[in-house]
């Protein structure tokens, strides 16, 4: 099949109308884009989960229990009441409040990464540095410095037991691979004084 020779201005205006439909199809992307985030501002059965403990609301947001501590937001994986069911018993002996920890360096040894995380988005605005610690008897990076209870030290490790301890500066969590999250949760709701 052979192609048909356009002139000039046959292809100016083939090229004008293929421009035009171009726009066209472009701007009603943009449109409906901008309506469907109009529509959906109004969708009220999107709406958060929000529940009450002690006094306190915790607002369910993207994967987390979202706190309101004035001029800070802490988010936890786990609301209070989740994070009062731990398997096995729980031991918590805890003296230290946030204001413990607020403008201090905080060393962190945790064989549990999600459990690390959680206590460093929550403790990271009120604290000088968050810092990844050894602590003695443990094989760890050179670049990693061995620390003790002298130091804010919190040692999250996988054990038998579940418990929250804390001596001297040193806290101690304590659990299943599975609960280290949830006592990590339990832990911070008793130093900002939630629980």
């Amino acid at each position: 099949m052979m192609r048909r020779i356009l002139s000039k201005e046959q292809e100016e205006k083939r090229q004008k109308r293929n421009g035009r439909i171009l726009v066209l199809f472009l701007v009603i992307i943009l449109l409906g884009s901008s309506f469907g985030i109009i529509v959906n501002s109004f969708d009220n059965s999107n709406s958060s989960t929000k529940m009450n403990y002690n006094g306190k609301e915790f607002v369910y947001q993207n994967g987390f229990w979202i706190y309101d501590a004035g001029d800070y937001q802490l988010g936890f994986v786990y609301n209070p009441e989740e994070s009062e069911n731990v398997s096995g018993q729980i031991y918590t002996d805890l003296t230290s409040s946030v204001t413990a920890y607020q403008n201090t360096p905080v060393y962190i040894y945790s064989e549990e990464p999600s459990a690390e995380a959680e206590v460093y988005r929550n403790l990271y605005p009120f604290v000088q540095r968050i810092q990844k610690a050894c602590i003695e008897g443990k094989e760890c990076g050179e670049d990693i410095p061995v620390k003790n209870c002298s130091d804010r030290l919190i040692v999250i490790e996988s054990s038998e037991l579940t418990e929250i301890v804390q001596n001297d500066k040193c806290v101690y969590i304590h659990g299943s691979e599975e609960d280290l999250v949830k006592l990590s949760d339990e832990f911070l709701y008793k130093i900002f004084g939630i629980k």
